[in-house]
This record gives structure tokens, C-alpha cells and sequence, in this order.
């Protein structure tokens, strides 16, 4: 029986007319119990906080009122587009309605009531605190609980951006190495011990598996992994799943391999990452943390990195907590701190690190500024602005004849050098010719 109530989607095909109301406002009939449903109900506010618990409350109404499922699903979707502000997409509005029957049907959901109601609405009041009930909220608040110190936050949301091929996918396989049992990321920062859904869309699984045995000969008990699967988490289906298992399992890193892989939206619309952002915040409100790894737009393929070098909209980095970069400069790596909302700039992280083969095994480990490869890029520049010294206006092939460097080593660092403000460059004859800083 339970099946039979998925094969009738019905959704209207008329968009009835929008009533002019203003969010949270009551039609006159101001003495039903049920009228709070009938006024709008903004995205995040409105008497039940939102458009899904308000979505929540009428698919109750409907049950009280003994509604068989057809009608009530075609109630559900009018009452969408009439009342929500925005509406809910129809596919989301017939999950819903047809998740709120089956869990009624198998006795897992009470029907609401007109009290239950009221008192939803009577709950939905400000919450206006004094100092000491502010003290107290902000202890046991979940938004400053860290991951990894500085970095990543619990239920927060995480981007961390490199060219393809820059090295995220070691990043996030070391960060899930450190989490099993609370070691050090990178060799360096500290992780908290927890289970980690690491959500691989890029490597086949034999590959995959063999990056965690070079990092960590032991079993990693704590990862846990969907490979291959073609997630989608604009697909409720998918979305739910992967909550249900994150909250069932007490996930509390859900990494993404890469963004563009796990959805199918538009990547450079903002309205649509907005979108899609709100479905990820179910993973959030678990608790967990996400770290979605993502690339940087075409072109930018070196040189320092901040936030709005993401590829996509401007929405996606707009909400993230915080946003990592990966810099790969002849195998020396720098992670750097972009964007993290929960800290001053002051407390953002730099660490140069390599990725260090031994035998059989692989570590990510951090370079003391003592380290050799840690001065190369000082020796390089210091022979670059030498040269343009000497000879200022010439092209990038020029200094790598010049000094005899790979002409790609010498691009990323003149990129480098020149947003350090080290040197600049003219075009001529569409040439880029470069000049030390202060000479022409």
C-alpha cells in the first residue's frame, strides 16, 4: 500500500495568483487556530521559522482534517506557491507530503492538532536575552567548537580551492587520516578524533584506496566512503540519505570531492548556489562540518590565492565559513587561510608543506623556514629582480634563458612576485615584459 502513494505526483498547472500579504501577517479570521498558516512565510522567519516547518505544520493541518493523500497533495503544492516566499521546488513539496503519509501510515507520526499548532506559533516569539542568558547561550554554543583550530568549524561550511592537479585531494585524504584517531594534519595542526563521510566523485575506488594505505599503513576505522556514485545533492533522495547516515553514524567531516561533481546546478548563478547552499545546510544542521573541494576559474593557475579567485558565482564563497587555498610551486605547497568568518585576519594560517615519498608510504609534512625548499623560492626571486636589474623589459622566456630555470618555474614566480608588488609588467608588441618594481 505504502508504494501506491508515490504514483500520483499531481502537481497544478496553473500557478494560482499570489495574495499581496505581508510575511507573518493573519487573514481576518483572526480567531481560528489554524489561521497562522494562512499568511506568508518567508525562507527564514515567519510564526514557525521558516518555509519548511510552516510546509511541516499544513501537511499536519492536512492530516487532522483527514484529507485523503491526492487532494492533500494537490492542497500542498497550491498552498506552496500561494503562501511560501519563495516557493518550495514541486518535487520538494511531493517528498515531503509523501515521506509525513508513509511515516503516519507505519505509526512513526502523530497527527497534528489545532493546540499543537497554537503552540508552534506561541514558541515562534522573539528571544530577546540579558547578559547572563547571553553568557550562557554562547557556551554551549556548537559555532565556535573547532575541527581544526582556526580552520574548520563545527557545522560549518568549508571550501578549499587549487587548480586540478593542485593538491586537494592529498589535503583532504591527510585531514581524514588525522581524524581517526586525533592526530596532526599536514604534521603540523592538530585534528579532533571523529568519523569522517568522505564523498569521492573523482578516483576510481582502487586508486583511491591505495592513497590511504601510503598515508596510513593501519586500518582508518573511522572514514567512512561513498565512491563513485553519482551524488547529487540537489536530488532529495541523495540528500536525505546522506543526512540520515551522517546523523546515524555521528559524522563530523563531510568532505566533497570536488563541488561541481555533487550537483547539478548552475555553478554560476547565484540564485541557484543559494539553492543549492540551503540543501547543504541540512548536512550542517547535523552538527557536521563540510569541506567541499573546489576548483579555482579558468586562468588563474598560479600565484597567490583568495576567496574570489573561486570558480562560480560569487554565492559560494558569500556563504562559506571559510575558504583554504593550495599554492604548488615545484612541489612545495603552501596552504593559506582566505576567508574564515570566525577569526580575525590576524589568526589566519599559512603552512608550506611537501609531499614526502618513503618506500611505500606518503606523508604531507610542514617545512620549517629553515628548510632548503623553503628558502628556494627567496633564492629564485632574488636572481629574477637581479636580472631585471640589469636588463629591465624582458619577457618571462627570456629570464628563464637567462637564469636557466623552467620557463613554467619562472611564470608562477614572476605571478608571485608581482602580487608581492616585487615587479610589474608592460605589454609590447603583445609580449609581457617585466620590470623591477621602481625601475622603467
Amino acid at each position: 500500500m505504502i508504494h501506491e502513494l508515490f504514483d500520483h505526483p499531481h502537481i497544478p498547472d496553473v500557478k494560482p495568483a499570489r495574495k499581496e500579504r505581508q510575511p507573518g501577517e493573519l487573514p481576518d479570521d483572526t480567531g481560528n487556530v489554524w489561521a497562522a498558516l494562512w499568511g506568508i512565510h518567508p525562507e527564514g522567519g515567519g510564526p514557525f521559522g521558516g518555509r519548511d516547518n510552516a510546509l511541516t505544520k499544513f501537511i499536519g493541518f492536512l492530516r487532522a482534517k483527514s484529507i485523503p493523500f491526492d487532494g492533500a497533495l494537490q492542497m500542498a503544492q497550491s498552498w506552496n506557491l500561494l503562501h511560501l516566499d519563495p516557493p518550495l521546488e514541486p518535487h520538494e513539496v511531493t517528498l515531503k507530503v509523501s515521506t509525513a503519509w508513509v511515516q503516519w501510515l507505519e505509526g512513526g507520526h502523530e497527527d497534528d492538532t489545532p493546540e499543537s499548532v497554537t503552540a508552534a506559533v506561541e514558541k515562534s516569539k522573539l528571544v530577546i536575552m540579558n547578559w547572563q542568558a547571553f553568557k550562557v547561550a554562547a557556551a554551549g554554543a556548537k559555532d565556535t567548537e573547532w575541527i581544526v583550530r582556526n580552520l574548520i568549524v563545527a557545522g560549518g561550511m568549508h571550501f578549499l580551492i587549487a587548480p586540478a592537479g593542485g593538491g586537494k585531494s592529498w589535503l583532504a585524504a591527510d585531514l581524514a587520516r588525522a581524524a581517526s584517531y586525533g592526530g596532526k594534519w599536514i604534521g603540523c595542526m592538530e585534528v579532533k578524533k571523529c568519523n569522517v563521510l568522505y564523498v569521492n566523485e573523482e578516483m576510481g575506488i582502487g586508486r583511491f584506496f591505495e592513497r590511504f594505505q601510503l598515508l596510513e599503513p593501519n586500518d582508518i576505522e573511522t572514514l567512512h566512503v561513498i565512491n563513485n556514485n553519482y551524488v547529487k545533492l540537489d536530488n532529495p533522495a541523495h540528500l536525505t540519505e546522506i543526512v540520515q547516515y551522517v546523523t546515524d553514524h555521528q559524522i563530523e567531516i563531510v568532505i566533497l570531492d570536488t563541488f561541481v561533481r555533487v550537483h547539478g546546478y548552475d555553478e554560476n548563478s547565484n540564485s541557484e548556489m543559494a539553492k543549492l547552499y540551503e540543501k547543504m545546510k541540512r548536512i550542517n544542521a547535523t552538527g557536521a562540518a563540510v569541506l567541499a573541494l573546489h576548483h579555482m576559474k579558468k586562468g588563474l593557475h598560479v600565484g597567490p590565492v583568495q576567496h574570489e579567485a573561486m570558480r562560480g558565482a560569487g554565492e559560494i564563497a558569500a556563504q562559506a565559513d571559510c575558504v583554504m587555498s593550495v599554492e604548488n610551486r615545484d612541489g612545495l605547497y603552501t596552504l593559506k587561510t582566505a576567508k574564515q568568518r570566525h577569526i580575525g585576519e590576524e589568526d589566519f594560517i599559512e603552512v608550506k608543506y611537501k609531499i614526502q615519498t618513503e618506500g611505500a608510504s606518503v606523508a604531507l609534512v610542514e617545512l620549517q623556514p629553515g628548510a632548503s625548499e623553503y628558502r628556494a623560492d627567496v633564492s629564485l626571486d632574488h636572481q629574477i629582480l637581479k636580472v631585471l636589474e640589469t636588463n629591465p623589459g624582458m619577457t618571462g622566456t627570456a629570464i628563464s634563458k637567462e637564469i636557466n630555470r623552467r620557463l613554467e618555474t619562472i611564470i608562477i614566480r614572476l605571478t608571485a612576485m608581482e602580487t608581492d608588488n616585487l615587479v610589474y609588467f608592460l605589454y609590447n608588441k603583445r609580449a609581457k615584459c617585466f620590470y623591477k618594481k621602481g625601475l622603467l
